[in-house]
């Protein structure tokens, strides 16, 4: 998945390769273990293909002066999946399994030409908080409150 240009696009533009991929992958495991929460993997159940990733995470970035967490709300789909609701639908039951074992608020940071996941955000409850720059990249910052 981070391999398909059109998925990188807004996540750096660069295709990780396969060991930076399996880094991701690792520190996805890890947050569960850490964490009790993490990513969840989004599988398309007719075909039982693997679809995504979709669910919360600490990534330290320095975040907090902004957004009052360190936890963010995160997705990223494979592009044949892209435009076919699979993203919401995983917000949608993420995020009540996060709402339901924690309380608090959440971020998200999107690249601002990133149109289809700042929809998504807004579509799920995120609000924009504003813009700063992340890695030498402007983004939007988006949050939800859970009380």
């Amino acid at each position: 998945m981070f391999a398909e240009q059109r998925v990188v696009l807004h996540l750096g533009g660069v295709p990780l390769t396969r060991a930076k991929a399996w880094e991701k992958f690792l520190r996805d495991v890890g947050h569960w273990v850490i964490e009790d929460f993490g990513l969840f993997s989004i599988i398309e159940k007719a075909s039982e293909e693997y679809v995504g990733k979709i669910g919360f995470a600490r990534f330290e970035r320095d975040l907090s002066s902004q957004t009052d967490t360190f936890i963010e709300m995160s997705w990223t789909l494979r592009s044949c999946f892209h435009g076919r609701g699979y993203a919401f639908e995983a917000a949608i039951a993420s995020q009540a399994w996060f709402d339901e074992k924690f309380a608090g608020r959440t971020a998200c940071v999107i690249s601002p030409d990133n149109k289809a996941s700042i929809k998504l955000a807004k579509r799920i409850g995120y609000l924009d908080t504003g813009n700063t720059q992340l890695d030498n990249s402007s983004v939007n910052l988006l949050t939800r409150d859970v009380r």
